[in-house]
């Protein structure tokens, strides 16, 4: 599948590298994604990620969560880290970044620098 990292305003920027690999056993799926962005344009807001294989199942349980393993040059502090949540009925992630005192915030896509490759993964569980 190819995973679509969007800007809430002006999705105008710049990627060479969108893959996304998944297995779905029963109802359980797990995703593997990778993307490198090269920056240009003037996106900016929160940061979503479309294109996931299935819709989450439309049970409150069945969500998601998506955890970055590799991230270059973020704009984000110390401490802070990305993570993503897919809410019921739902085909995309919304990214989030996560400070250990404060808690998760909507990325903005000005934490997203030029010339960044990010890799993540996750599961979630869908309705069949």
């Amino acid at each position: 599948f190819t995973p679509v990292v969007t800007a809430a305003t002006n999705n105008d920027h710049v990627h060479s590298t969108k893959a996304g690999f998944y297995t779905k056993v029963g109802n359980i799926v797990t995703v593997d994604c990778h993307w490198v962005h090269y920056g240009g344009g003037t996106s900016s807001g929160n940061v979503t990620i479309t294109g996931f294989p299935f819709v989450t199942g439309d049970w409150p349980d069945h969500t998601g969560v998506i955890n970055w393993g590799y991230c270059t040059s973020a704009s984000i502090t110390a401490g802070s880290s990305f993570m993503g949540y897919m809410g019921r009925n739902s085909s995309y992630v919304t990214m989030f970044t996560w400070d250990a005192t404060g808690g998760g915030t909507n990325t903005q896509f000005s934490e997203i620098p030029s010339y960044v490759t990010m890799a993540f993964a996750g599961t979630y569980q869908t309705n069949t």
